[in-house]
């Protein structure tokens, strides 16, 4: 890269020479001009000769600058591209210590174009398809729960859950692989271009994937029969749905499946959480969670500290949600569900504001701030049971890799921690000129690594 800024600063500089003197000897004046005319023409020839020297050393000198600057973004890319671990060591679990030993030396050098993690956050609904992903709708009706005068066993869970309906859209193709549920981020769906690269990596890798992409209620353009919606630490819905599939498959070919789980940032927390919850009981046999908040209320801290996160990111991610919730409001009208303001709930300018008025009274927390503490998936990461890897980034403007706690991944042998400097909040960790994912091949190895 370096090499290749000089080489444009030098082919720049010649080119500009050569534009400079090119028209020198200046053209002779037309014969019928009057003396005045030739006398200026004549003077701004000998002006522009004068300043034909200061304008190459300047136009020079700025293109080296330009070359200087572009590479030390390259250098910075490259300096800090070892993928770091926080992890239990030799007391992990075996398919954790053979996925760290297959990565000793692999590094993550972002695009080129992209040094910053909020130039690398926008680029993740772009990526390189091999084909088309097509998709086959299934829907899942829920019933209703009371969990009784005792309440929820679970954190940020109501006593009570209306009946709901979800979306499972399974990827069509004839593998007969394991099973992967991937659930997106706050808004995300299977549409989304960072959920095509994954879905897509999935299907094409060795093992012969099937995946199937988790959509809450609220999402995948599916109707919400309920006042109730999706958020980030409820995890009931998800729990029911993958027993679902694991007793369908059983039912299918008369042997317990093979399961995996992957979730992307509001997905990551709640597929960790209901590990933790469930422990040894899920079917699910090894999880990947992306950028994913752990500390929820660390998270939502680092994001209004600063001018980006407070003036870019966090209205742009309110105005998503409150695009959602516009769809459904019309269940939560009726007198019988005052408990949300959804007059104030299309004013609301923060994500703080957005969970203050709705989520949190929906899953039965006192304000936001009780929201995010109870759906921090930190609480339950010592009950993980099954290998499960977490993928952050430091210069992540949304979950940087130091709003994750490091305790928590030394303490329990069945978690790890890998930690990439560059990445952003983009899912998809961009390489290629930003149209191939540098994390789906990451997902793609850990589950193909062998437990044994």
């Amino acid at each position: 890269m370096l090499k290749l800024s000089l080489l444009c600063a030098v082919f720049g500089a010649l080119a500009l020479q050569c534009a400079c003197y090119r028209a020198d000897p200046p053209a002779a004046s037309p014969e019928g001009a009057p003396s005045g005319e030739r006398e200026g023409m004549q003077t701004s020839a000998l002006a522009l000769r004068r300043r034909r020297p200061v304008l190459f050393w300047g136009a020079a000198a700025a293109a080296a600058g330009a070359a200087l600057l572009l590479g030390l973004l390259d250098y910075n890319r490259k300096r800090d591209s070892k993928v770091a671990k926080r992890w239990a060591g030799d007391a992990a679990a075996e398919k954790l210590r053979s996925f760290a030993a297959a990565l000793r030396g692999v590094e993550y050098v972002p695009t080129w174009y992209l040094p910053t993690g909020l130039l690398q956050t926008s680029i993740s609904e772009t990526g390189k398809l091999e084909g088309p992903v097509a998709y086959s709708e299934r829907l899942v009706a829920l019933a209703s729960v009371d969990f009784g005068p005792e309440g929820s066993p679970y954190l940020c869970c109501p006593r009570t859950i209306p009946h709901g309906r979800i979306a499972l859209h399974w990827a069509v193709t004839d593998n007969q692989g394991p099973i992967v549920v991937v659930s997106p981020g706050l808004t995300g769906d299977s549409s989304a271009g960072y959920i095509r690269v994954f879905v897509d990596a999935l299907l094409r890798a060795p093992e012969a994937y099937r995946p199937v992409v988790y959509h809450p209620r609220g999402l995948g353009n599916v109707d919400v029969l309920t006042p109730f919606m999706y958020s980030c630490g409820y995890t009931h819905d998800y729990r029911r749905v993958v027993a679902q599939i694991a007793e369908e498959e059983t039912q299918r070919t008369g042997a317990k499946p093979t399961m995996f789980a992957v979730g992307f940032s509001l997905g990551a927390n709640y597929v960790a959480k209901y590990l933790g919850e469930e422990g040894d009981r899920t079917p699910i046999a090894a999880a990947c969670c992306l950028a994913g908040p752990v500390d929820c209320k660390a998270a939502m801290q680092n994001l209004t500290a600063g001018v980006v996160g407070r003036h870019l990111l966090d209205p742009y991610l309110t105005g998503n949600l409150q695009k959602t919730f516009a769809k459904v409001e019309r269940l939560f009208l009726e007198p019988r569900h005052a408990t949300v303001d959804v007059l104030a709930l299309r004013n609301v300018k923060t994500l703080w504001s957005f969970d203050n008025t709705i989520t949190a009274p929906l899953m039965g927390c006192s304000d936001a701030d009780d929201y995010y503490d109870q759906a921090a998936c930190m609480h339950v990461l010592s009950g993980i049971a099954v290998p499960t890897a977490f993928l952050h980034a430091v210069n992540d403007p949304i979950v940087p890799a130091s709003s994750v706690p490091a305790k928590y991944f030394h303490e329990n042998p069945n978690i790890a921690s890998f930690v990439t400097h560059h990445g952003g909040h983009s899912m998809i960790w961009p390489v290629h000129w930003g149209l191939d994912s540098w994390s789906a091949k990451f997902v793609v190895r850990f589950f193909g690594t062998p437990a044994s």
